[in-house]
């Protein structure tokens, strides 16, 4: 399975490789391929960083103040277990290989898109 998952990411890249080719090859411009390559790039490196703060657990926990009115009781049976905010948020980051497709084939983008308008 992981064989296959790196191999989409390689056949991605190639395609784009030729299709940059066949681009130059039928007369198109250079540099809006340049543009388009490198903007393509930058998009897929955001959707990288995006998928991977998205696993970040950045809201658990938030404070939650007493309300007025509010029993000290019930507002120790509203309130947040430390220790389970803190086991989330401490947990180590995951990165699935859409994530890391994502930043492959968005830096060899860039690269590309570096390397036609040489």
């Amino acid at each position: 399975m992981k064989q296959a998952k790196r191999n989409v990411t390689f056949l991605l890249s190639v395609l784009a490789i030729i299709a940059a080719i066949i681009w130059i090859r039928v007369g198109g411009d250079s540099f809006s391929l340049s543009n388009a390559y490198f903007y393509i790039g930058i998009i897929l490196i955001l959707i990288g960083i995006i998928l991977i703060l998205s696993q970040a657990q950045l809201f658990a926990g938030w404070f939650k103040r007493r309300d007025k009115g509010e029993s000290k009781e019930d507002y120790n049976e509203r309130k947040i277990d430390v220790k389970s905010v803190g086991s989330k948020k401490n947990r180590p980051l995951k990165i699935s290989p859409l994530m890391r497709s994502c930043f492959i084939v968005g830096g060899l983008m860039i690269v590309i898109a570096v390397l036609v308008t040489i």
